[in-house]
């Protein structure tokens, strides 16, 4: 039985992560990629930018930066 690699919990036979796990990682990806955008692009708070992102990157199994490239 395979294990999620984002939840870490059983994905099944053969799997190595559940459809919905990795429909949430590709959400908060985008999440970061326009709350990024928007503060280069309009300005804003840097410390707010990070705690943010990093809210979004605990709920969405983002572990470095390297995982939203």
């Amino acid at each position: 039985m395979g294990q999620c690699i984002y939840c870490e919990k059983p994905a099944g036979f053969l799997r190595s992560k559940h459809k919905e796990c990795h429909q949430q990682y590709q959400d908060s990806k985008k999440q970061v990629l326009a709350l990024v955008r928007n503060v280069g692009s309009n300005g804003g708070d840097m410390q707010q930018l990070e705690t943010k992102i990093e809210q979004i990157a605990a709920n969405g199994f983002i572990c470095s930066s390297r995982d939203l490239i």
